[in-house]
């Protein structure tokens, strides 16, 4: 559908029907709000992005907004075009918008109103009006110029073509530009984004999109992450801090994901959390029937991902160890390997649920940073994921050192995109572990571990089946295997020397290759080993509890 004049005019006074509606029902006391939403948000070039805003599960929005979003940019963060429709001062203003949650990176420079004047902001508007107003939030934006609630056929006209002149100067203020367009920019007579034909999932296009970014990462490592979440949908990023943990996970979420405002939520844990309502919100004790969604977005994710179920949504936990993990996350924990839903609350009315399944089609990818300043990591929690340790090689800092490229994570964009629901399909596939070879080596070690009462259990077994099911045949030699201990196995071990010395050194042995004998402390030679990154890594943790007395996954 091309959005010309007409066609722009119904979707406005819909936003401004809806939105009054919805809000003469919250006023009454009524619950059975209506945000068609999905509707009105779609792509009007390559570049840019029609979004609404109505309000969230139950929330109506005083001030109901339709924006236009480029790259980068979005309403919680960014500057953008924006009407705002005031409903209750009968006004309708358009903005050159900023963002009211987070600091935009980026200002809009040397703009006027449409009459060539210097603009005001919304606060200052009204304050020169002597009107009140219920929410401050864009009193910051400035005014381009204002029009009645009526919303008569005049009206849509200057809108329209307001609308028009604001997208060139926020092209320029971008610097992007558009396709060959027909008005208001609209290059196809789709709503959305064109979509590409779905595509069978191959893992190189991935590893070349994220590299041609600018970071640095050896290709292995972006195969593992990716195979560890089609084997089971939580990885935890874990080591050195400032290792490119949280730009992988982005790169990696961010590529295969269409829509990347909807699809992938990036959460900052805090320090002080203690309980799950950062993450699913809460019933509002004060108000009856209300209630009160997470700021970070979290339960909003969960609710696209259930009505979506064929696409990616990647949810990514940064510093989760900075606050005690099953505080916050045991909901999570627990509806993962149960597959019972989380209760939210005991009302059925509204539109958030009683209670919600966590969809298959949902990815949690976590980092941590161990020092002194976070909490150590459960087995409990270290069981229930890969566990993926982030190194820096020689010759990575070297590269690095030597380059220093600036980095463009917007190239990995829905690069991938087209091959996302076949990575689902993948991600929920049933697999049983046909490899006579593997179930030999998995078998030994769990021979050995059992002398020592530090054997694996089921679960273990199907998601390194998993695993090496994806990964056989890609990865090199014996890697599959070996990264499949590194990641399942060894996270599992903590403890004391008199604890950990025995398992560490059967487990050293397991990894020697056959007919070579070698003591657990003598100089390391990756060519002694069929599983040379878990050895290397077992000696590490072996130097360490010798040296401390103590010692863990996460700490070696």
């Amino acid at each position: 559908m091309i959005i010309d004049k007409q066609t722009f005019g119904i979707k406005l006074k819909g936003l401004f029907s809806q939105a009054t509606e919805n809000l003469k029902k919250k006023e009454s006391g009524k619950t059975d709000f209506n945000f068609k939403t999905k509707e009105f948000s779609f792509y009007i070039d390559d570049k840019i992005k029609l979004e609404l805003g109505l309000g969230q599960y139950g929330h109506p929005a005083y001030v109901p907004w339709m924006g236009f979003t480029g790259p980068q940019q979005k309403p919680q963060k960014g500057i953008y075009p924006v009407i705002l429709c005031y409903l209750k001062q009968h006004t309708i203003i358009m903005t050159y918008g900023v963002s009211a949650k987070y600091k935009p990176s980026q200002n809009w420079d040397n703009i006027l109103d449409k009459k060539g004047n210097p603009p005001q902001t919304i606060g200052a508007y009204f304050k020169t009006k002597s009107i009140g107003v219920e929410n401050p939030d864009y009193n910051n934006c400035f005014v381009y110029s204002t029009y009645s609630d009526a919303l008569n056929d005049s009206d849509i006209s200057d809108i329209y073509d307001d609308v028009n002149q604001l997208l060139d100067i926020y092209r320029k203020t971008l610097d992007i530009s558009p396709s060959i367009m027909n008005p208001l920019g609209v290059n196809t007579s789709n709503y959305k984004k064109p979509k590409n034909d779905q595509h069978n999932f191959s893992i190189d296009p991935v590893v070349n999109s994220i590299l041609s970014t600018g970071l640095i990462y050896s290709p292995t490592l972006i195969k593992r992450l990716a195979y560890s979440l089609m084997a089971k949908p939580f990885v935890i990023l874990s080591g050195l801090a400032g290792s490119g943990k949280t730009q992988l996970a982005l790169a990696f979420a961010k590529c295969l994901s269409e829509n990347i405002g909807e699809q992938v939520c990036p959460v900052s844990i805090g320090a002080d959390w203690t309980n799950r309502e950062p993450l699913l919100g809460y019933p509002n004790a004060l108000k009856e029937n209300e209630y009160v969604l997470p700021e970070s977005g979290v339960l909003q994710l969960i609710i696209r991902a259930k009505e979506d179920p064929s696409k990616p949504y990647f949810l990514i936990l940064d510093e989760m160890n900075l606050s005690v993990v099953e505080r916050y996350f045991a909901d999570f924990l627990s509806a993962m390997e149960s597959g019972e839903k989380i209760k939210l609350w005991d009302n059925e009315v509204g539109n958030v649920p009683k209670e919600i399944e966590l969809p298959k089609n949902v990815f949690i990818i976590g980092t941590i940073n161990v020092d002194e300043t976070t909490y150590m990591f459960s087995p409990k929690v270290l069981d229930r994921a890969n566990v993926i340790e982030f190194k820096i090689a020689p010759d990575e800092m070297e590269q690095y050192l030597n380059e220093k490229k600036d980095i463009h994570l917007e190239k990995a964009y829905s690069a991938c995109s087209d091959m996302a629901e076949d990575f689902v399909n993948k991600a929920k596939s049933q697999i049983q572990i046909d490899n006579n070879d593997e179930k030999t080596v998995l078998l030994s070690f769990f021979t050995e571990l059992k002398k020592v009462n530090a054997e694996f259990g089921y679960r273990t077994v199907n998601e390194i089946s998993r695993y090496l099911h994806f990964a056989d045949g890609d990865l090199e030699d014996n890697s599959a295997i070996d990264t499949a201990i590194l990641q399942k196995l060894l996270p599992k071990l903590h403890g004391s020397r008199k604890k950990l010395v025995p398992v560490l050194t059967s487990m050293w042995k397991l990894c020697l290759n056959d007919g070579i004998t070698k003591e657990i402390d003598a100089e390391f030679s990756a060519t002694d080993f069929k599983y040379p990154e878990s050895a290397e890594k077992i000696q590490r943790m072996y130097h360490a509890v010798v040296d401390n007395g103590f010692t863990s996954f996460a700490e070696a």
